[in-house]
C-alpha cells in the first residue's frame, strides 16, 4: 500500500469521524431530527474546498472539517443543520428548475440559516450580525414566510446591485452548492444509503427526492408528537415543514364539491339525436320525429357562502390574492347555474358587511373594489350564526358550502355544520390552522 493510499484512508477516516460526531451531537440535542440525520452518508471528495450534499452523501474535503471542528465552536453543527435543511425542504433537487442558479443558491442559503437562527438549540446559537438580523427584518416585513420560492420572487422582482449581492453571498453561504448541478435529470434512479437503526423503517429503492420528502414528513411527525417537549427548538422548522407536506388539493376539484344536480332550462344535444329530426323533416315537412331536449340535468353549484377574515391580522393583499384566484376559477370552470346565491361575509368579531351576489361579472367587480372593513379581533362563529339565521327562515335552501378564509387566528365554532366547511390558508403565508375544528376541511391554496 502506497504512502498516497494510506493518506487518502487517513483522511477519510478523520473526516467521517468528525462528521460522525457532529451527527451525534445533533441527535442528543434534537432526537426528532433522527429521519434526516441518518439519512446522509459520508464522501471523502476532493473536487471541494469545503463540505456540501447531494441529497444522498455529505461530499467533504477533511482539511476544512479539521479547522472548523478545532477553531470555530459548534460551526461544522450549524454546516450539518444547514445541509440538513436543503434537504428537507428539497431545495436540492429544485435548483434546474430557475433561471438565475446563483441567486437560487443565496435564497436557499437564506431560508436554512433563518430557521436555524429561529431554533432555540444552545448547540446552534451564535451572535447575529447587525446586517443579518437588518435584512431579516426587510425580509420578514415583506415576506412573513422566507421559503426559498418566495426570496428567489422578492429578490427577482427588487433587484440588487452587485456588491450588495457579494455582502449577503458572504453572510449567508455556508456549503458547496456545486455538487446539486450534478444530479442526474432522472433523480428516480438515485437511492439514498440504508440508514443504521434508529427506529426507522429503511427507505432503501425509493427515488432520493421523495426519500427526502417522507424524511420530511417523519420530522414533521415526531415534532408534533413531542408537543412542548422541545419547545423553541423547533424554531420556524416545525410550521414550515407542515406547511410543505400539508395537502393542497386543486382549488376547482375542491368547489366542485359543493355541487348539487339540478335541471337547466338549455338544450341538451348529448341527448338530441339529429338523425330522426332530419328524417322527419324531410318525409314529412314540419313535423320532426324527436324535438330538441329543452332541460338537461347539470351539476353546478346553487348556493354558496364566502366568509372573509378581516381581523387586524389578516392583511389585504391576501384577501386580493384569494379572490382574484376564486374569480377566475369560477368564471373558467363554468361551475355555477344561470341563476345563483353567493353570499359574500366579511367578519372580525362581528358581521361586518353582507352582500349578495348573483353573476358572476359582480364577483369580479367586488373582488377588484374589495377594501378591508372591521379590523378588530376575530371570531368565526358569527358567521355561522348569521348563516343558520338565513337557513331558518328560508332564504338559503340549497347551501352546500362555506369557505371561510383566514389566517386562522380566532375563536372556531365547535358544533359541527351540515353542510361542508372549508378553512381557506393562503400556502408559505403566515398563518395557524391548529385549531381548526376536526369535522372543518383545510384548503391551502
Amino acid at each position: 500500500m502506497t504512502a498516497k493510499t494510506n493518506t487518502r484512508e487517513y483522511l477519510q477516516e478523520l473526516g467521517e469521524r468528525i462528521l460522525g460526531d457532529t451527527r451525534t451531537s445533533l441527535y442528543l440535542s434534537m432526537h426528532f431530527l433522527g429521519a434526516a440525520l441518518f439519512g446522509l452518508d459520508y464522501a471523502f471528495d476532493l473536487s471541494t474546498r469545503t463540505l456540501g450534499t447531494d441529497g444522498a452523501y455529505i461530499r467533504y474535503n477533511t482539511r476544512y472539517l479539521r479547522e472548523q471542528y478545532l477553531e470555530r465552536e459548534n460551526a461544522l453543527e450549524r454546516a450539518y443543520m444547514h445541509m440538513l435543511i436543503h434537504c428537507l425542504f428539497l431545495h436540492v433537487f429544485h435548483k434546474k428548475e430557475y433561471a438565475d442558479g446563483a441567486l437560487w443558491d443565496l435564497c436557499c442559503d437564506i431560508a436554512a440559516e433563518s430557521v436555524i437562527d429561529s431554533m432555540g438549540v444552545p448547540l446552534l446559537a451564535r451572535v447575529t450580525s447587525d446586517f443579518r438580523e437588518e435584512w431579516y427584518e426587510r425580509l420578514q416585513s415583506a415576506l412573513s414566510a422566507l421559503t426559498a420560492e418566495k426570496l428567489y420572487r422578492y429578490f427577482t422582482d427588487n433587484s440588487i446591485d452587485g456588491m450588495m449581492m457579494q455582502r449577503l453571498e458572504r453572510e449567508f453561504i455556508v456549503d458547496d452548492h456545486a455538487f446539486w448541478e450534478k444530479l442526474k435529470d432522472a433523480d428516480e434512479e438515485q437511492d439514498m444509503p440504508l440508514p443504521p437503526d434508529v427506529n426507522m423503517v429503511p427507505l432503501a429503492n425509493i427515488p432520493l427526492k421523495e426519500t427526502w420528502e417522507k424524511a420530511a414528513e417523519r420530522v414533521s411527525v415526531e415534532m408534533d408528537v413531542s408537543g412542548s417537549e422541545y419547545g423553541e427548538e423547533k424554531g420556524r422548522l416545525s410550521r414550515l415543514l407542515r406547511a410543505a407536506r400539508a395537502p393542497h388539493p386543486d382549488y376547482a376539484s375542491f368547489l366542485r364539491q359543493f355541487a348539487i344536480y339540478r335541471e337547466e332550462l338549455t338544450v341538451d344535444m348529448d341527448a338530441f339525436d339529429p338523425g330522426y329530426y332530419h328524417y322527419g323533416m324531410m318525409m314529412y315537412g314540419n313535423l320532426p320525429f324527436v324535438e330538441p331536449v329543452e332541460y338537461r340535468e347539470s351539476r353546478r353549484i346553487d348556493e354558496l357562502v364566502i366568509a372573509i377574515d378581516t381581523s387586524a391580522s389578516t392583511a389585504r393583499r391576501h384577501v386580493q390574492k384569494f379572490l382574484n384566484q376564486t374569480v377566475e376559477l369560477l368564471q373558467t370552470q363554468g361551475s355555477f347555474f344561470s341563476h345563483m346565491k353567493i353570499l359574500l361575509m366579511e367578519c372580525d368579531d362581528t358581521v361586518q358587511h353582507e352582500i349578495e351576489i348573483n353573476r358572476l361579472s359582480d364577483l369580479k367587480s367586488y373582488a377588484d373594489g374589495f377594501e378591508i372593513k372591521g379590523g378588530y379581533g376575530t371570531d368565526f362563529r358569527p358567521v355561522f350564526m348569521r348563516v343558520a339565521e338565513l337557513q331558518k327562515s328560508g332564504e338559503m335552501k340549497h347551501l352546500r358550502g362555506l369557505i371561510y378564509f383566514t389566517d386562522g387566528h380566532g375563536v372556531y365554532p365547535k358544533a359541527a355544520t351540515a353542510y361542508r366547511t372549508a378553512f381557506v390558508f393562503l400556502r408559505d403565508e403566515e398563518y395557524d390552522d391548529s385549531e381548526v375544528p376536526e369535522w372543518a376541511i383545510r384548503l391551502y391554496v
